[in-house]
Parts: C-alpha cells; sequence; structure tokens
C-alpha cells in the first residue's frame, strides 16, 4: 500500500519546469510558494521533479501566505491522522516557533516541505510574538489542516448527493469552495459502495461539511485520513488486507528508537446499530457474549446513507456479522530521520503499513518534530493491527 505517487496531487496543481523555477497560482496547497528544482537557486521550497536523489540532513521547508521562512524556523511540531481504527476524522494541526518577527495573518495557507514532497499544509490559527527583556522577539503560528476548514463550512438545507465515497466528499469539498482528490484504498473485497441522497428519504441535511464527510464514512464502514500530499485515503474496515501487506520495514538506520506494544480492550466494537433517515429503522447488531464480557461498545451510523443488499445490511458490513471482537494491539514508537536516502519514513502517510520485527501494523497516526536548528526529523508513530486480524 505504500504510494510511490507521493506528488501526484502537486503535479496537477503546479506545472513544473526542467531547470528554472516558476510560480504557480495561489492555491490552499501550495500557498503561493514559488518552486523550483533542486539546481535551482535555493531561493525557494523545492523538490525533486527530475529523477534527483536529495541527499544530506532533511529539514522541513515552511512558508506562510507564499513567503519562505526556513531560514528563521527555529522548531517545528506537526501531525497527521487518527487516533484508532473506528475514529472519525478530525483536524491535525502544526506549531512552527520562528526567530524574530514575521508577517502573517489569520487565515494565511502555511505549507511544510521538504525534498521528497509535501509534509503538511494548513492555515494560521493564530500568531504570538513574544518579546524577552533585551528586545528579543521570536513568534510562534499554529495552524490546523484543511480538515478545519470543512468543520466550519456549513450546508444548509442540502438534499446531499449520491455516489460512491469519493464522489460525495469531492462535491461536498467544491461546495466548501475547496479541491480534494479521495482515493479508494480499500484492500477489502467490495470497496467503497454507492451511497444515497437525503432527498431519496425526503429529508435535508443543516450539519457542517465534515460532518456529511463523517456519516457518509461511516455508512461506507470505512476509515478516512489526509495525507501528507493533500489528498484523502479511505479505506473499508470490511475484509482482510492482502497478505503480506506492501509495508515500510523499520530496520538499521530506521529502526525505532523506542518500540512498545500494548495489548488493549480499547476501541473494541461489539455492537452496531443504523438509523436509517426513512421511517423503517435497520435491526441492531450486537455480540452478546463480548457484550457481557467486557461491557457494550456501539458503532454508531446516523444516518445511515448506504444502499444494501436487500436484507438491511450494506456490502461493507457484511462481513462484520461473523465478526469476534477481543483484544489486539496497538504499537507505538518513536524515530530519528538523519538523512534524505530514509525516503520511506519521509513519504509514509497515515493509513500505510509498517513491519517492525517482522510484525505487521497500520499507521495510524503521525507526528513530525524538529526541535531546534540543525537537529535531526523526528517521527512519533501509532499504529495498530486491529485490520490485520479481521
Amino acid at each position: 500500500m505504500k504510494r510511490t505517487g507521493v506528488f501526484a496531487l502537486l503535479f496537477f496543481m503546479i506545472v513544473l519546469g526542467a531547470a528554472t523555477p516558476i510560480t504557480d497560482a495561489k492555491s490552499v496547497w501550495s500557498g503561493g510558494v514559488q518552486w523550483g528544482t533542486a539546481v535551482a537557486p535555493r531561493t525557494n521550497a523545492y523538490w525533486q521533479d527530475d529523477g534527483r536523489v536529495p541527499i544530506g540532513k532533511p529539514f522541513p521547508d515552511v512558508a506562510v501566505d507564499g513567503v519562505l521562512l526556513t531560514s528563521s524556523l527555529q522548531s517545528a511540531r506537526w501531525s497527521l491522522g487518527m487516533s484508532g481504527p473506528f475514529e472519525d476524522i478530525t483536524p491535525s494541526t502544526a506549531t512552527l516557533e520562528f526567530v524574530g518577527t514575521i508577517s502573517a495573518s489569520i487565515g494565511d495557507d502555511v505549507v511544510i516541505t521538504t525534498g521528497w514532497g509535501s509534509m503538511w499544509a494548513g492555515r494560521v490559527d493564530s500568531i504570538t510574538d513574544t518579546r524577552d527583556t533585551k528586545g528579543n522577539h521570536w513568534t510562534t503560528v499554529n495552524a490546523t489542516d484543511r480538515i478545519a476548514a470543512i468543520g466550519n463550512a456549513r450546508l444548509r438545507g442540502s438534499a446531499g448527493y449520491s455516489g460512491t465515497f469519493e464522489t460525495v466528499a469531492e462535491q461536498l469539498m467544491a461546495d466548501a469552495g475547496l479541491s480534494l482528490d479521495v482515493v479508494d484504498e480499500s484492500d477489502g473485497t467490495y470497496g467503497l459502495e454507492t451511497l444515497r441522497k437525503f432527498s431519496t428519504f425526503s429529508a435535508t441535511f443543516t450539519g457542517t461539511v465534515l460532518e456529511y464527510i463523517v456519516a457518509a464514512a461511516r455508512s461506507s464502514n470505512a476509515m478516512v485520513a489526509l495525507q501528507p500530499n493533500g489528498s484523502l485515503a479511505v479505506m473499508t474496515r470490511e475484509a482482510p488486507v492482502t497478505w503480506p501487506p506492501s509495508a515500510v520495514t523499520l530496520s538499521g538506520t530506521s529502526a525505532p528508537v523506542t518500540w512498545s506494544s500494548t495489548y488493549t480492550i480499547d476501541g473494541n466494537i461489539n455492537k452496531w446499530s443504523f438509523t436509517d433517515p426513512t421511517p423503517t429503522e435497520l435491526p441492531d447488531v450486537t455480540i452478546a457474549s463480548d457484550i457481557a464480557a467486557h461491557g457494550e461498545s456501539t458503532f454508531d451510523v446516523s444516518p445511515y446513507l448506504q444502499l444494501d443488499t436487500g436484507s438491511g445490511a450494506g456490502l461493507s458490513f457484511l462481513d462484520w456479522w461473523s465478526y469476534v471482537p477481543g483484544p489486539r494491539y496497538d504499537y507505538s514508537g518513536d524515530l530519528i530521520v538523519s538523512d534524505f536516502s530514509q525516503s520511506d519514513l519521509l513519504t509514509l502517510a497515515p493509513l500505510d503499513w509498517v513491519s517492525e520485527s517482522g510484525t505487521y501494523s497500520q499507521v495510524m497516526s503521525m507526528e513530525w518534530s524538529v526541535d531546534a536548528p540543525g537537529e535531526p526529523m523526528r517521527l512519533s508513530l501509532h499504529t495498530d493491527d486491529f485490520l490485520a486480524n479481521l
């Protein structure tokens, strides 16, 4: 599942020159940054567009409102992903500290890249200017990704859209004035199904775009995660993955500094509840023995927008009726990325797979950090073997 097209979204947004930098039209993702090749003068952030391989110690290039601020960057921290396989998509954040004062406003685009491509993008939430007794200044910028933007975009009496999750999400994002590439990365049997419009039920939707996307994801029994390249990856939970999955091996120079495994019952699901917008309610599905052993933990699908097989159950839920819940392992670890040759880590994304000491697990969330100029990039991973054990 490791993606090789890390620059796919960037390529359709920006036409790259062969040897000279060109200026991109301002957009949510590029932030109006001027981009060039690795051989262009380093006055602009860049990625490798012509087969060249970056060398040396990686560091984040940061631009705010189209202005590259890498030279004054003191520390950076940004995150992607969700906390577990049954968690809804939520905004991720970035915190950036700069020496001196910088020009920034609320809502300015923030872009973080390395020589291997994009790492994160969002918009400024707050700017803090701090001054010490000697009159020295430094600036802290906090930002959230585009998921926050769609969380603020409200649909007023929308009849909704029909189609697969990809179609629905992309149309909803267009309504919010944002472009979004949605990719179905399901490794199971069915993939994403067709969802129904609210108008099918003589009903309308008045929540936010994000609430609608969460409802569509739950109806599709799908995990959803924003990717470093700006696309939205979607994967159903309905069937085992192809085994063994394509994975990044955490060994050698990319071995974890620390790696913890936790055997846990957290996130265990033993009841599915469906609320159909029509007067006809679908029956709950419960696993009584597990409820008796561990207490009830419900996955609530409300409203349930999915087409069904005629028996009330969507295809992407059929495998769950024979699912046996129970404890599982999740993992967390810290890694140091000190050279561009560690490209597998620099291009890692939520929903990718990793292999540590021969054990496979799926990336749920990740946090990047650089503590000070010249320090290596550090990656904290949270992974889960849930899908591997269905």
